[in-house]
């Protein structure tokens, strides 16, 4: 009976760490999935205000550019959620990268209608007013595909390494110990000289 009781104990606790990790799988996805609909609202909301214009902003660079880093952000979010498919736990690796990214969006579609919505069709007619507005979505959008990439090769690496070393914390101290160790016997090495 002690037995019984010990085992159902154990898988009592093991089951509650499984709902904990699934809750907190739940919220990376949820996490991911905002980015992705927000970056969609965003170039939404680009290709609406932009519309006016678009004869004038056919050829520009930057609205290519914005094209390139939407489709960039789209794609490695899709390779985060096909990785986590067969592995939710990668999830967590990218999780602080996805909630800075989240961060940033909702800042730029915050800064990103208030201008257009106050400005109107006047502020897309402004050139002044329209380059500095492209600038600033396409700083954004460089953060953002840049932080989205780190998410992915967070969890690309963390797959790569397995589970148990990339939560190493120790990682680091070990490496920086060998880099001592060895400069240490290269100095020693070049004194003897």
């Amino acid at each position: 009976m002690n037995q019984v009781l010990a085992n159902q104990a154990v898988r009592l606790s093991a089951e509650q760490a499984h709902q904990s990790n699934l809750k907190s799988i739940e919220t990376s996805v949820k996490s991911i999935n905002l980015n992705v609909a927000s970056v969609v609202l965003i170039q939404d909301v680009i290709y609406r205000s932009l519309t006016e214009v678009r004869e004038g902003l056919r050829d520009g660079l930057q609205v290519k550019n914005m094209a390139i880093y939407v489709s960039d952000v789209l794609k490695y979010s899709n390779q985060m959620i096909d990785q986590a498919k067969g592995e939710p736990y990668l999830l967590l690796f990218a999780e602080e990268n996805m909630q800075w990214s989240k961060r940033r969006l909702l800042a730029l579609t915050e800064e990103v209608n208030k201008l257009v919505l106050t400005g109107g069709k006047e502020v897309m007619m402004d050139y002044v007013k329209r380059d500095e507005l492209l600038d600033m979505i396409n700083h954004e959008l460089i953060l953002l595909r840049a932080s989205v990439y780190r998410a992915y090769r967070a969890m690309h690496y963390a797959k790569q390494n397995g589970l148990l070393k990339s939560l190493n914390p120790y990682k680091n101290f070990i490496e920086r110990d060998k880099d001592l160790v060895n400069e240490i016997f290269r100095n020693y090495n070049y004194l003897q000289r």
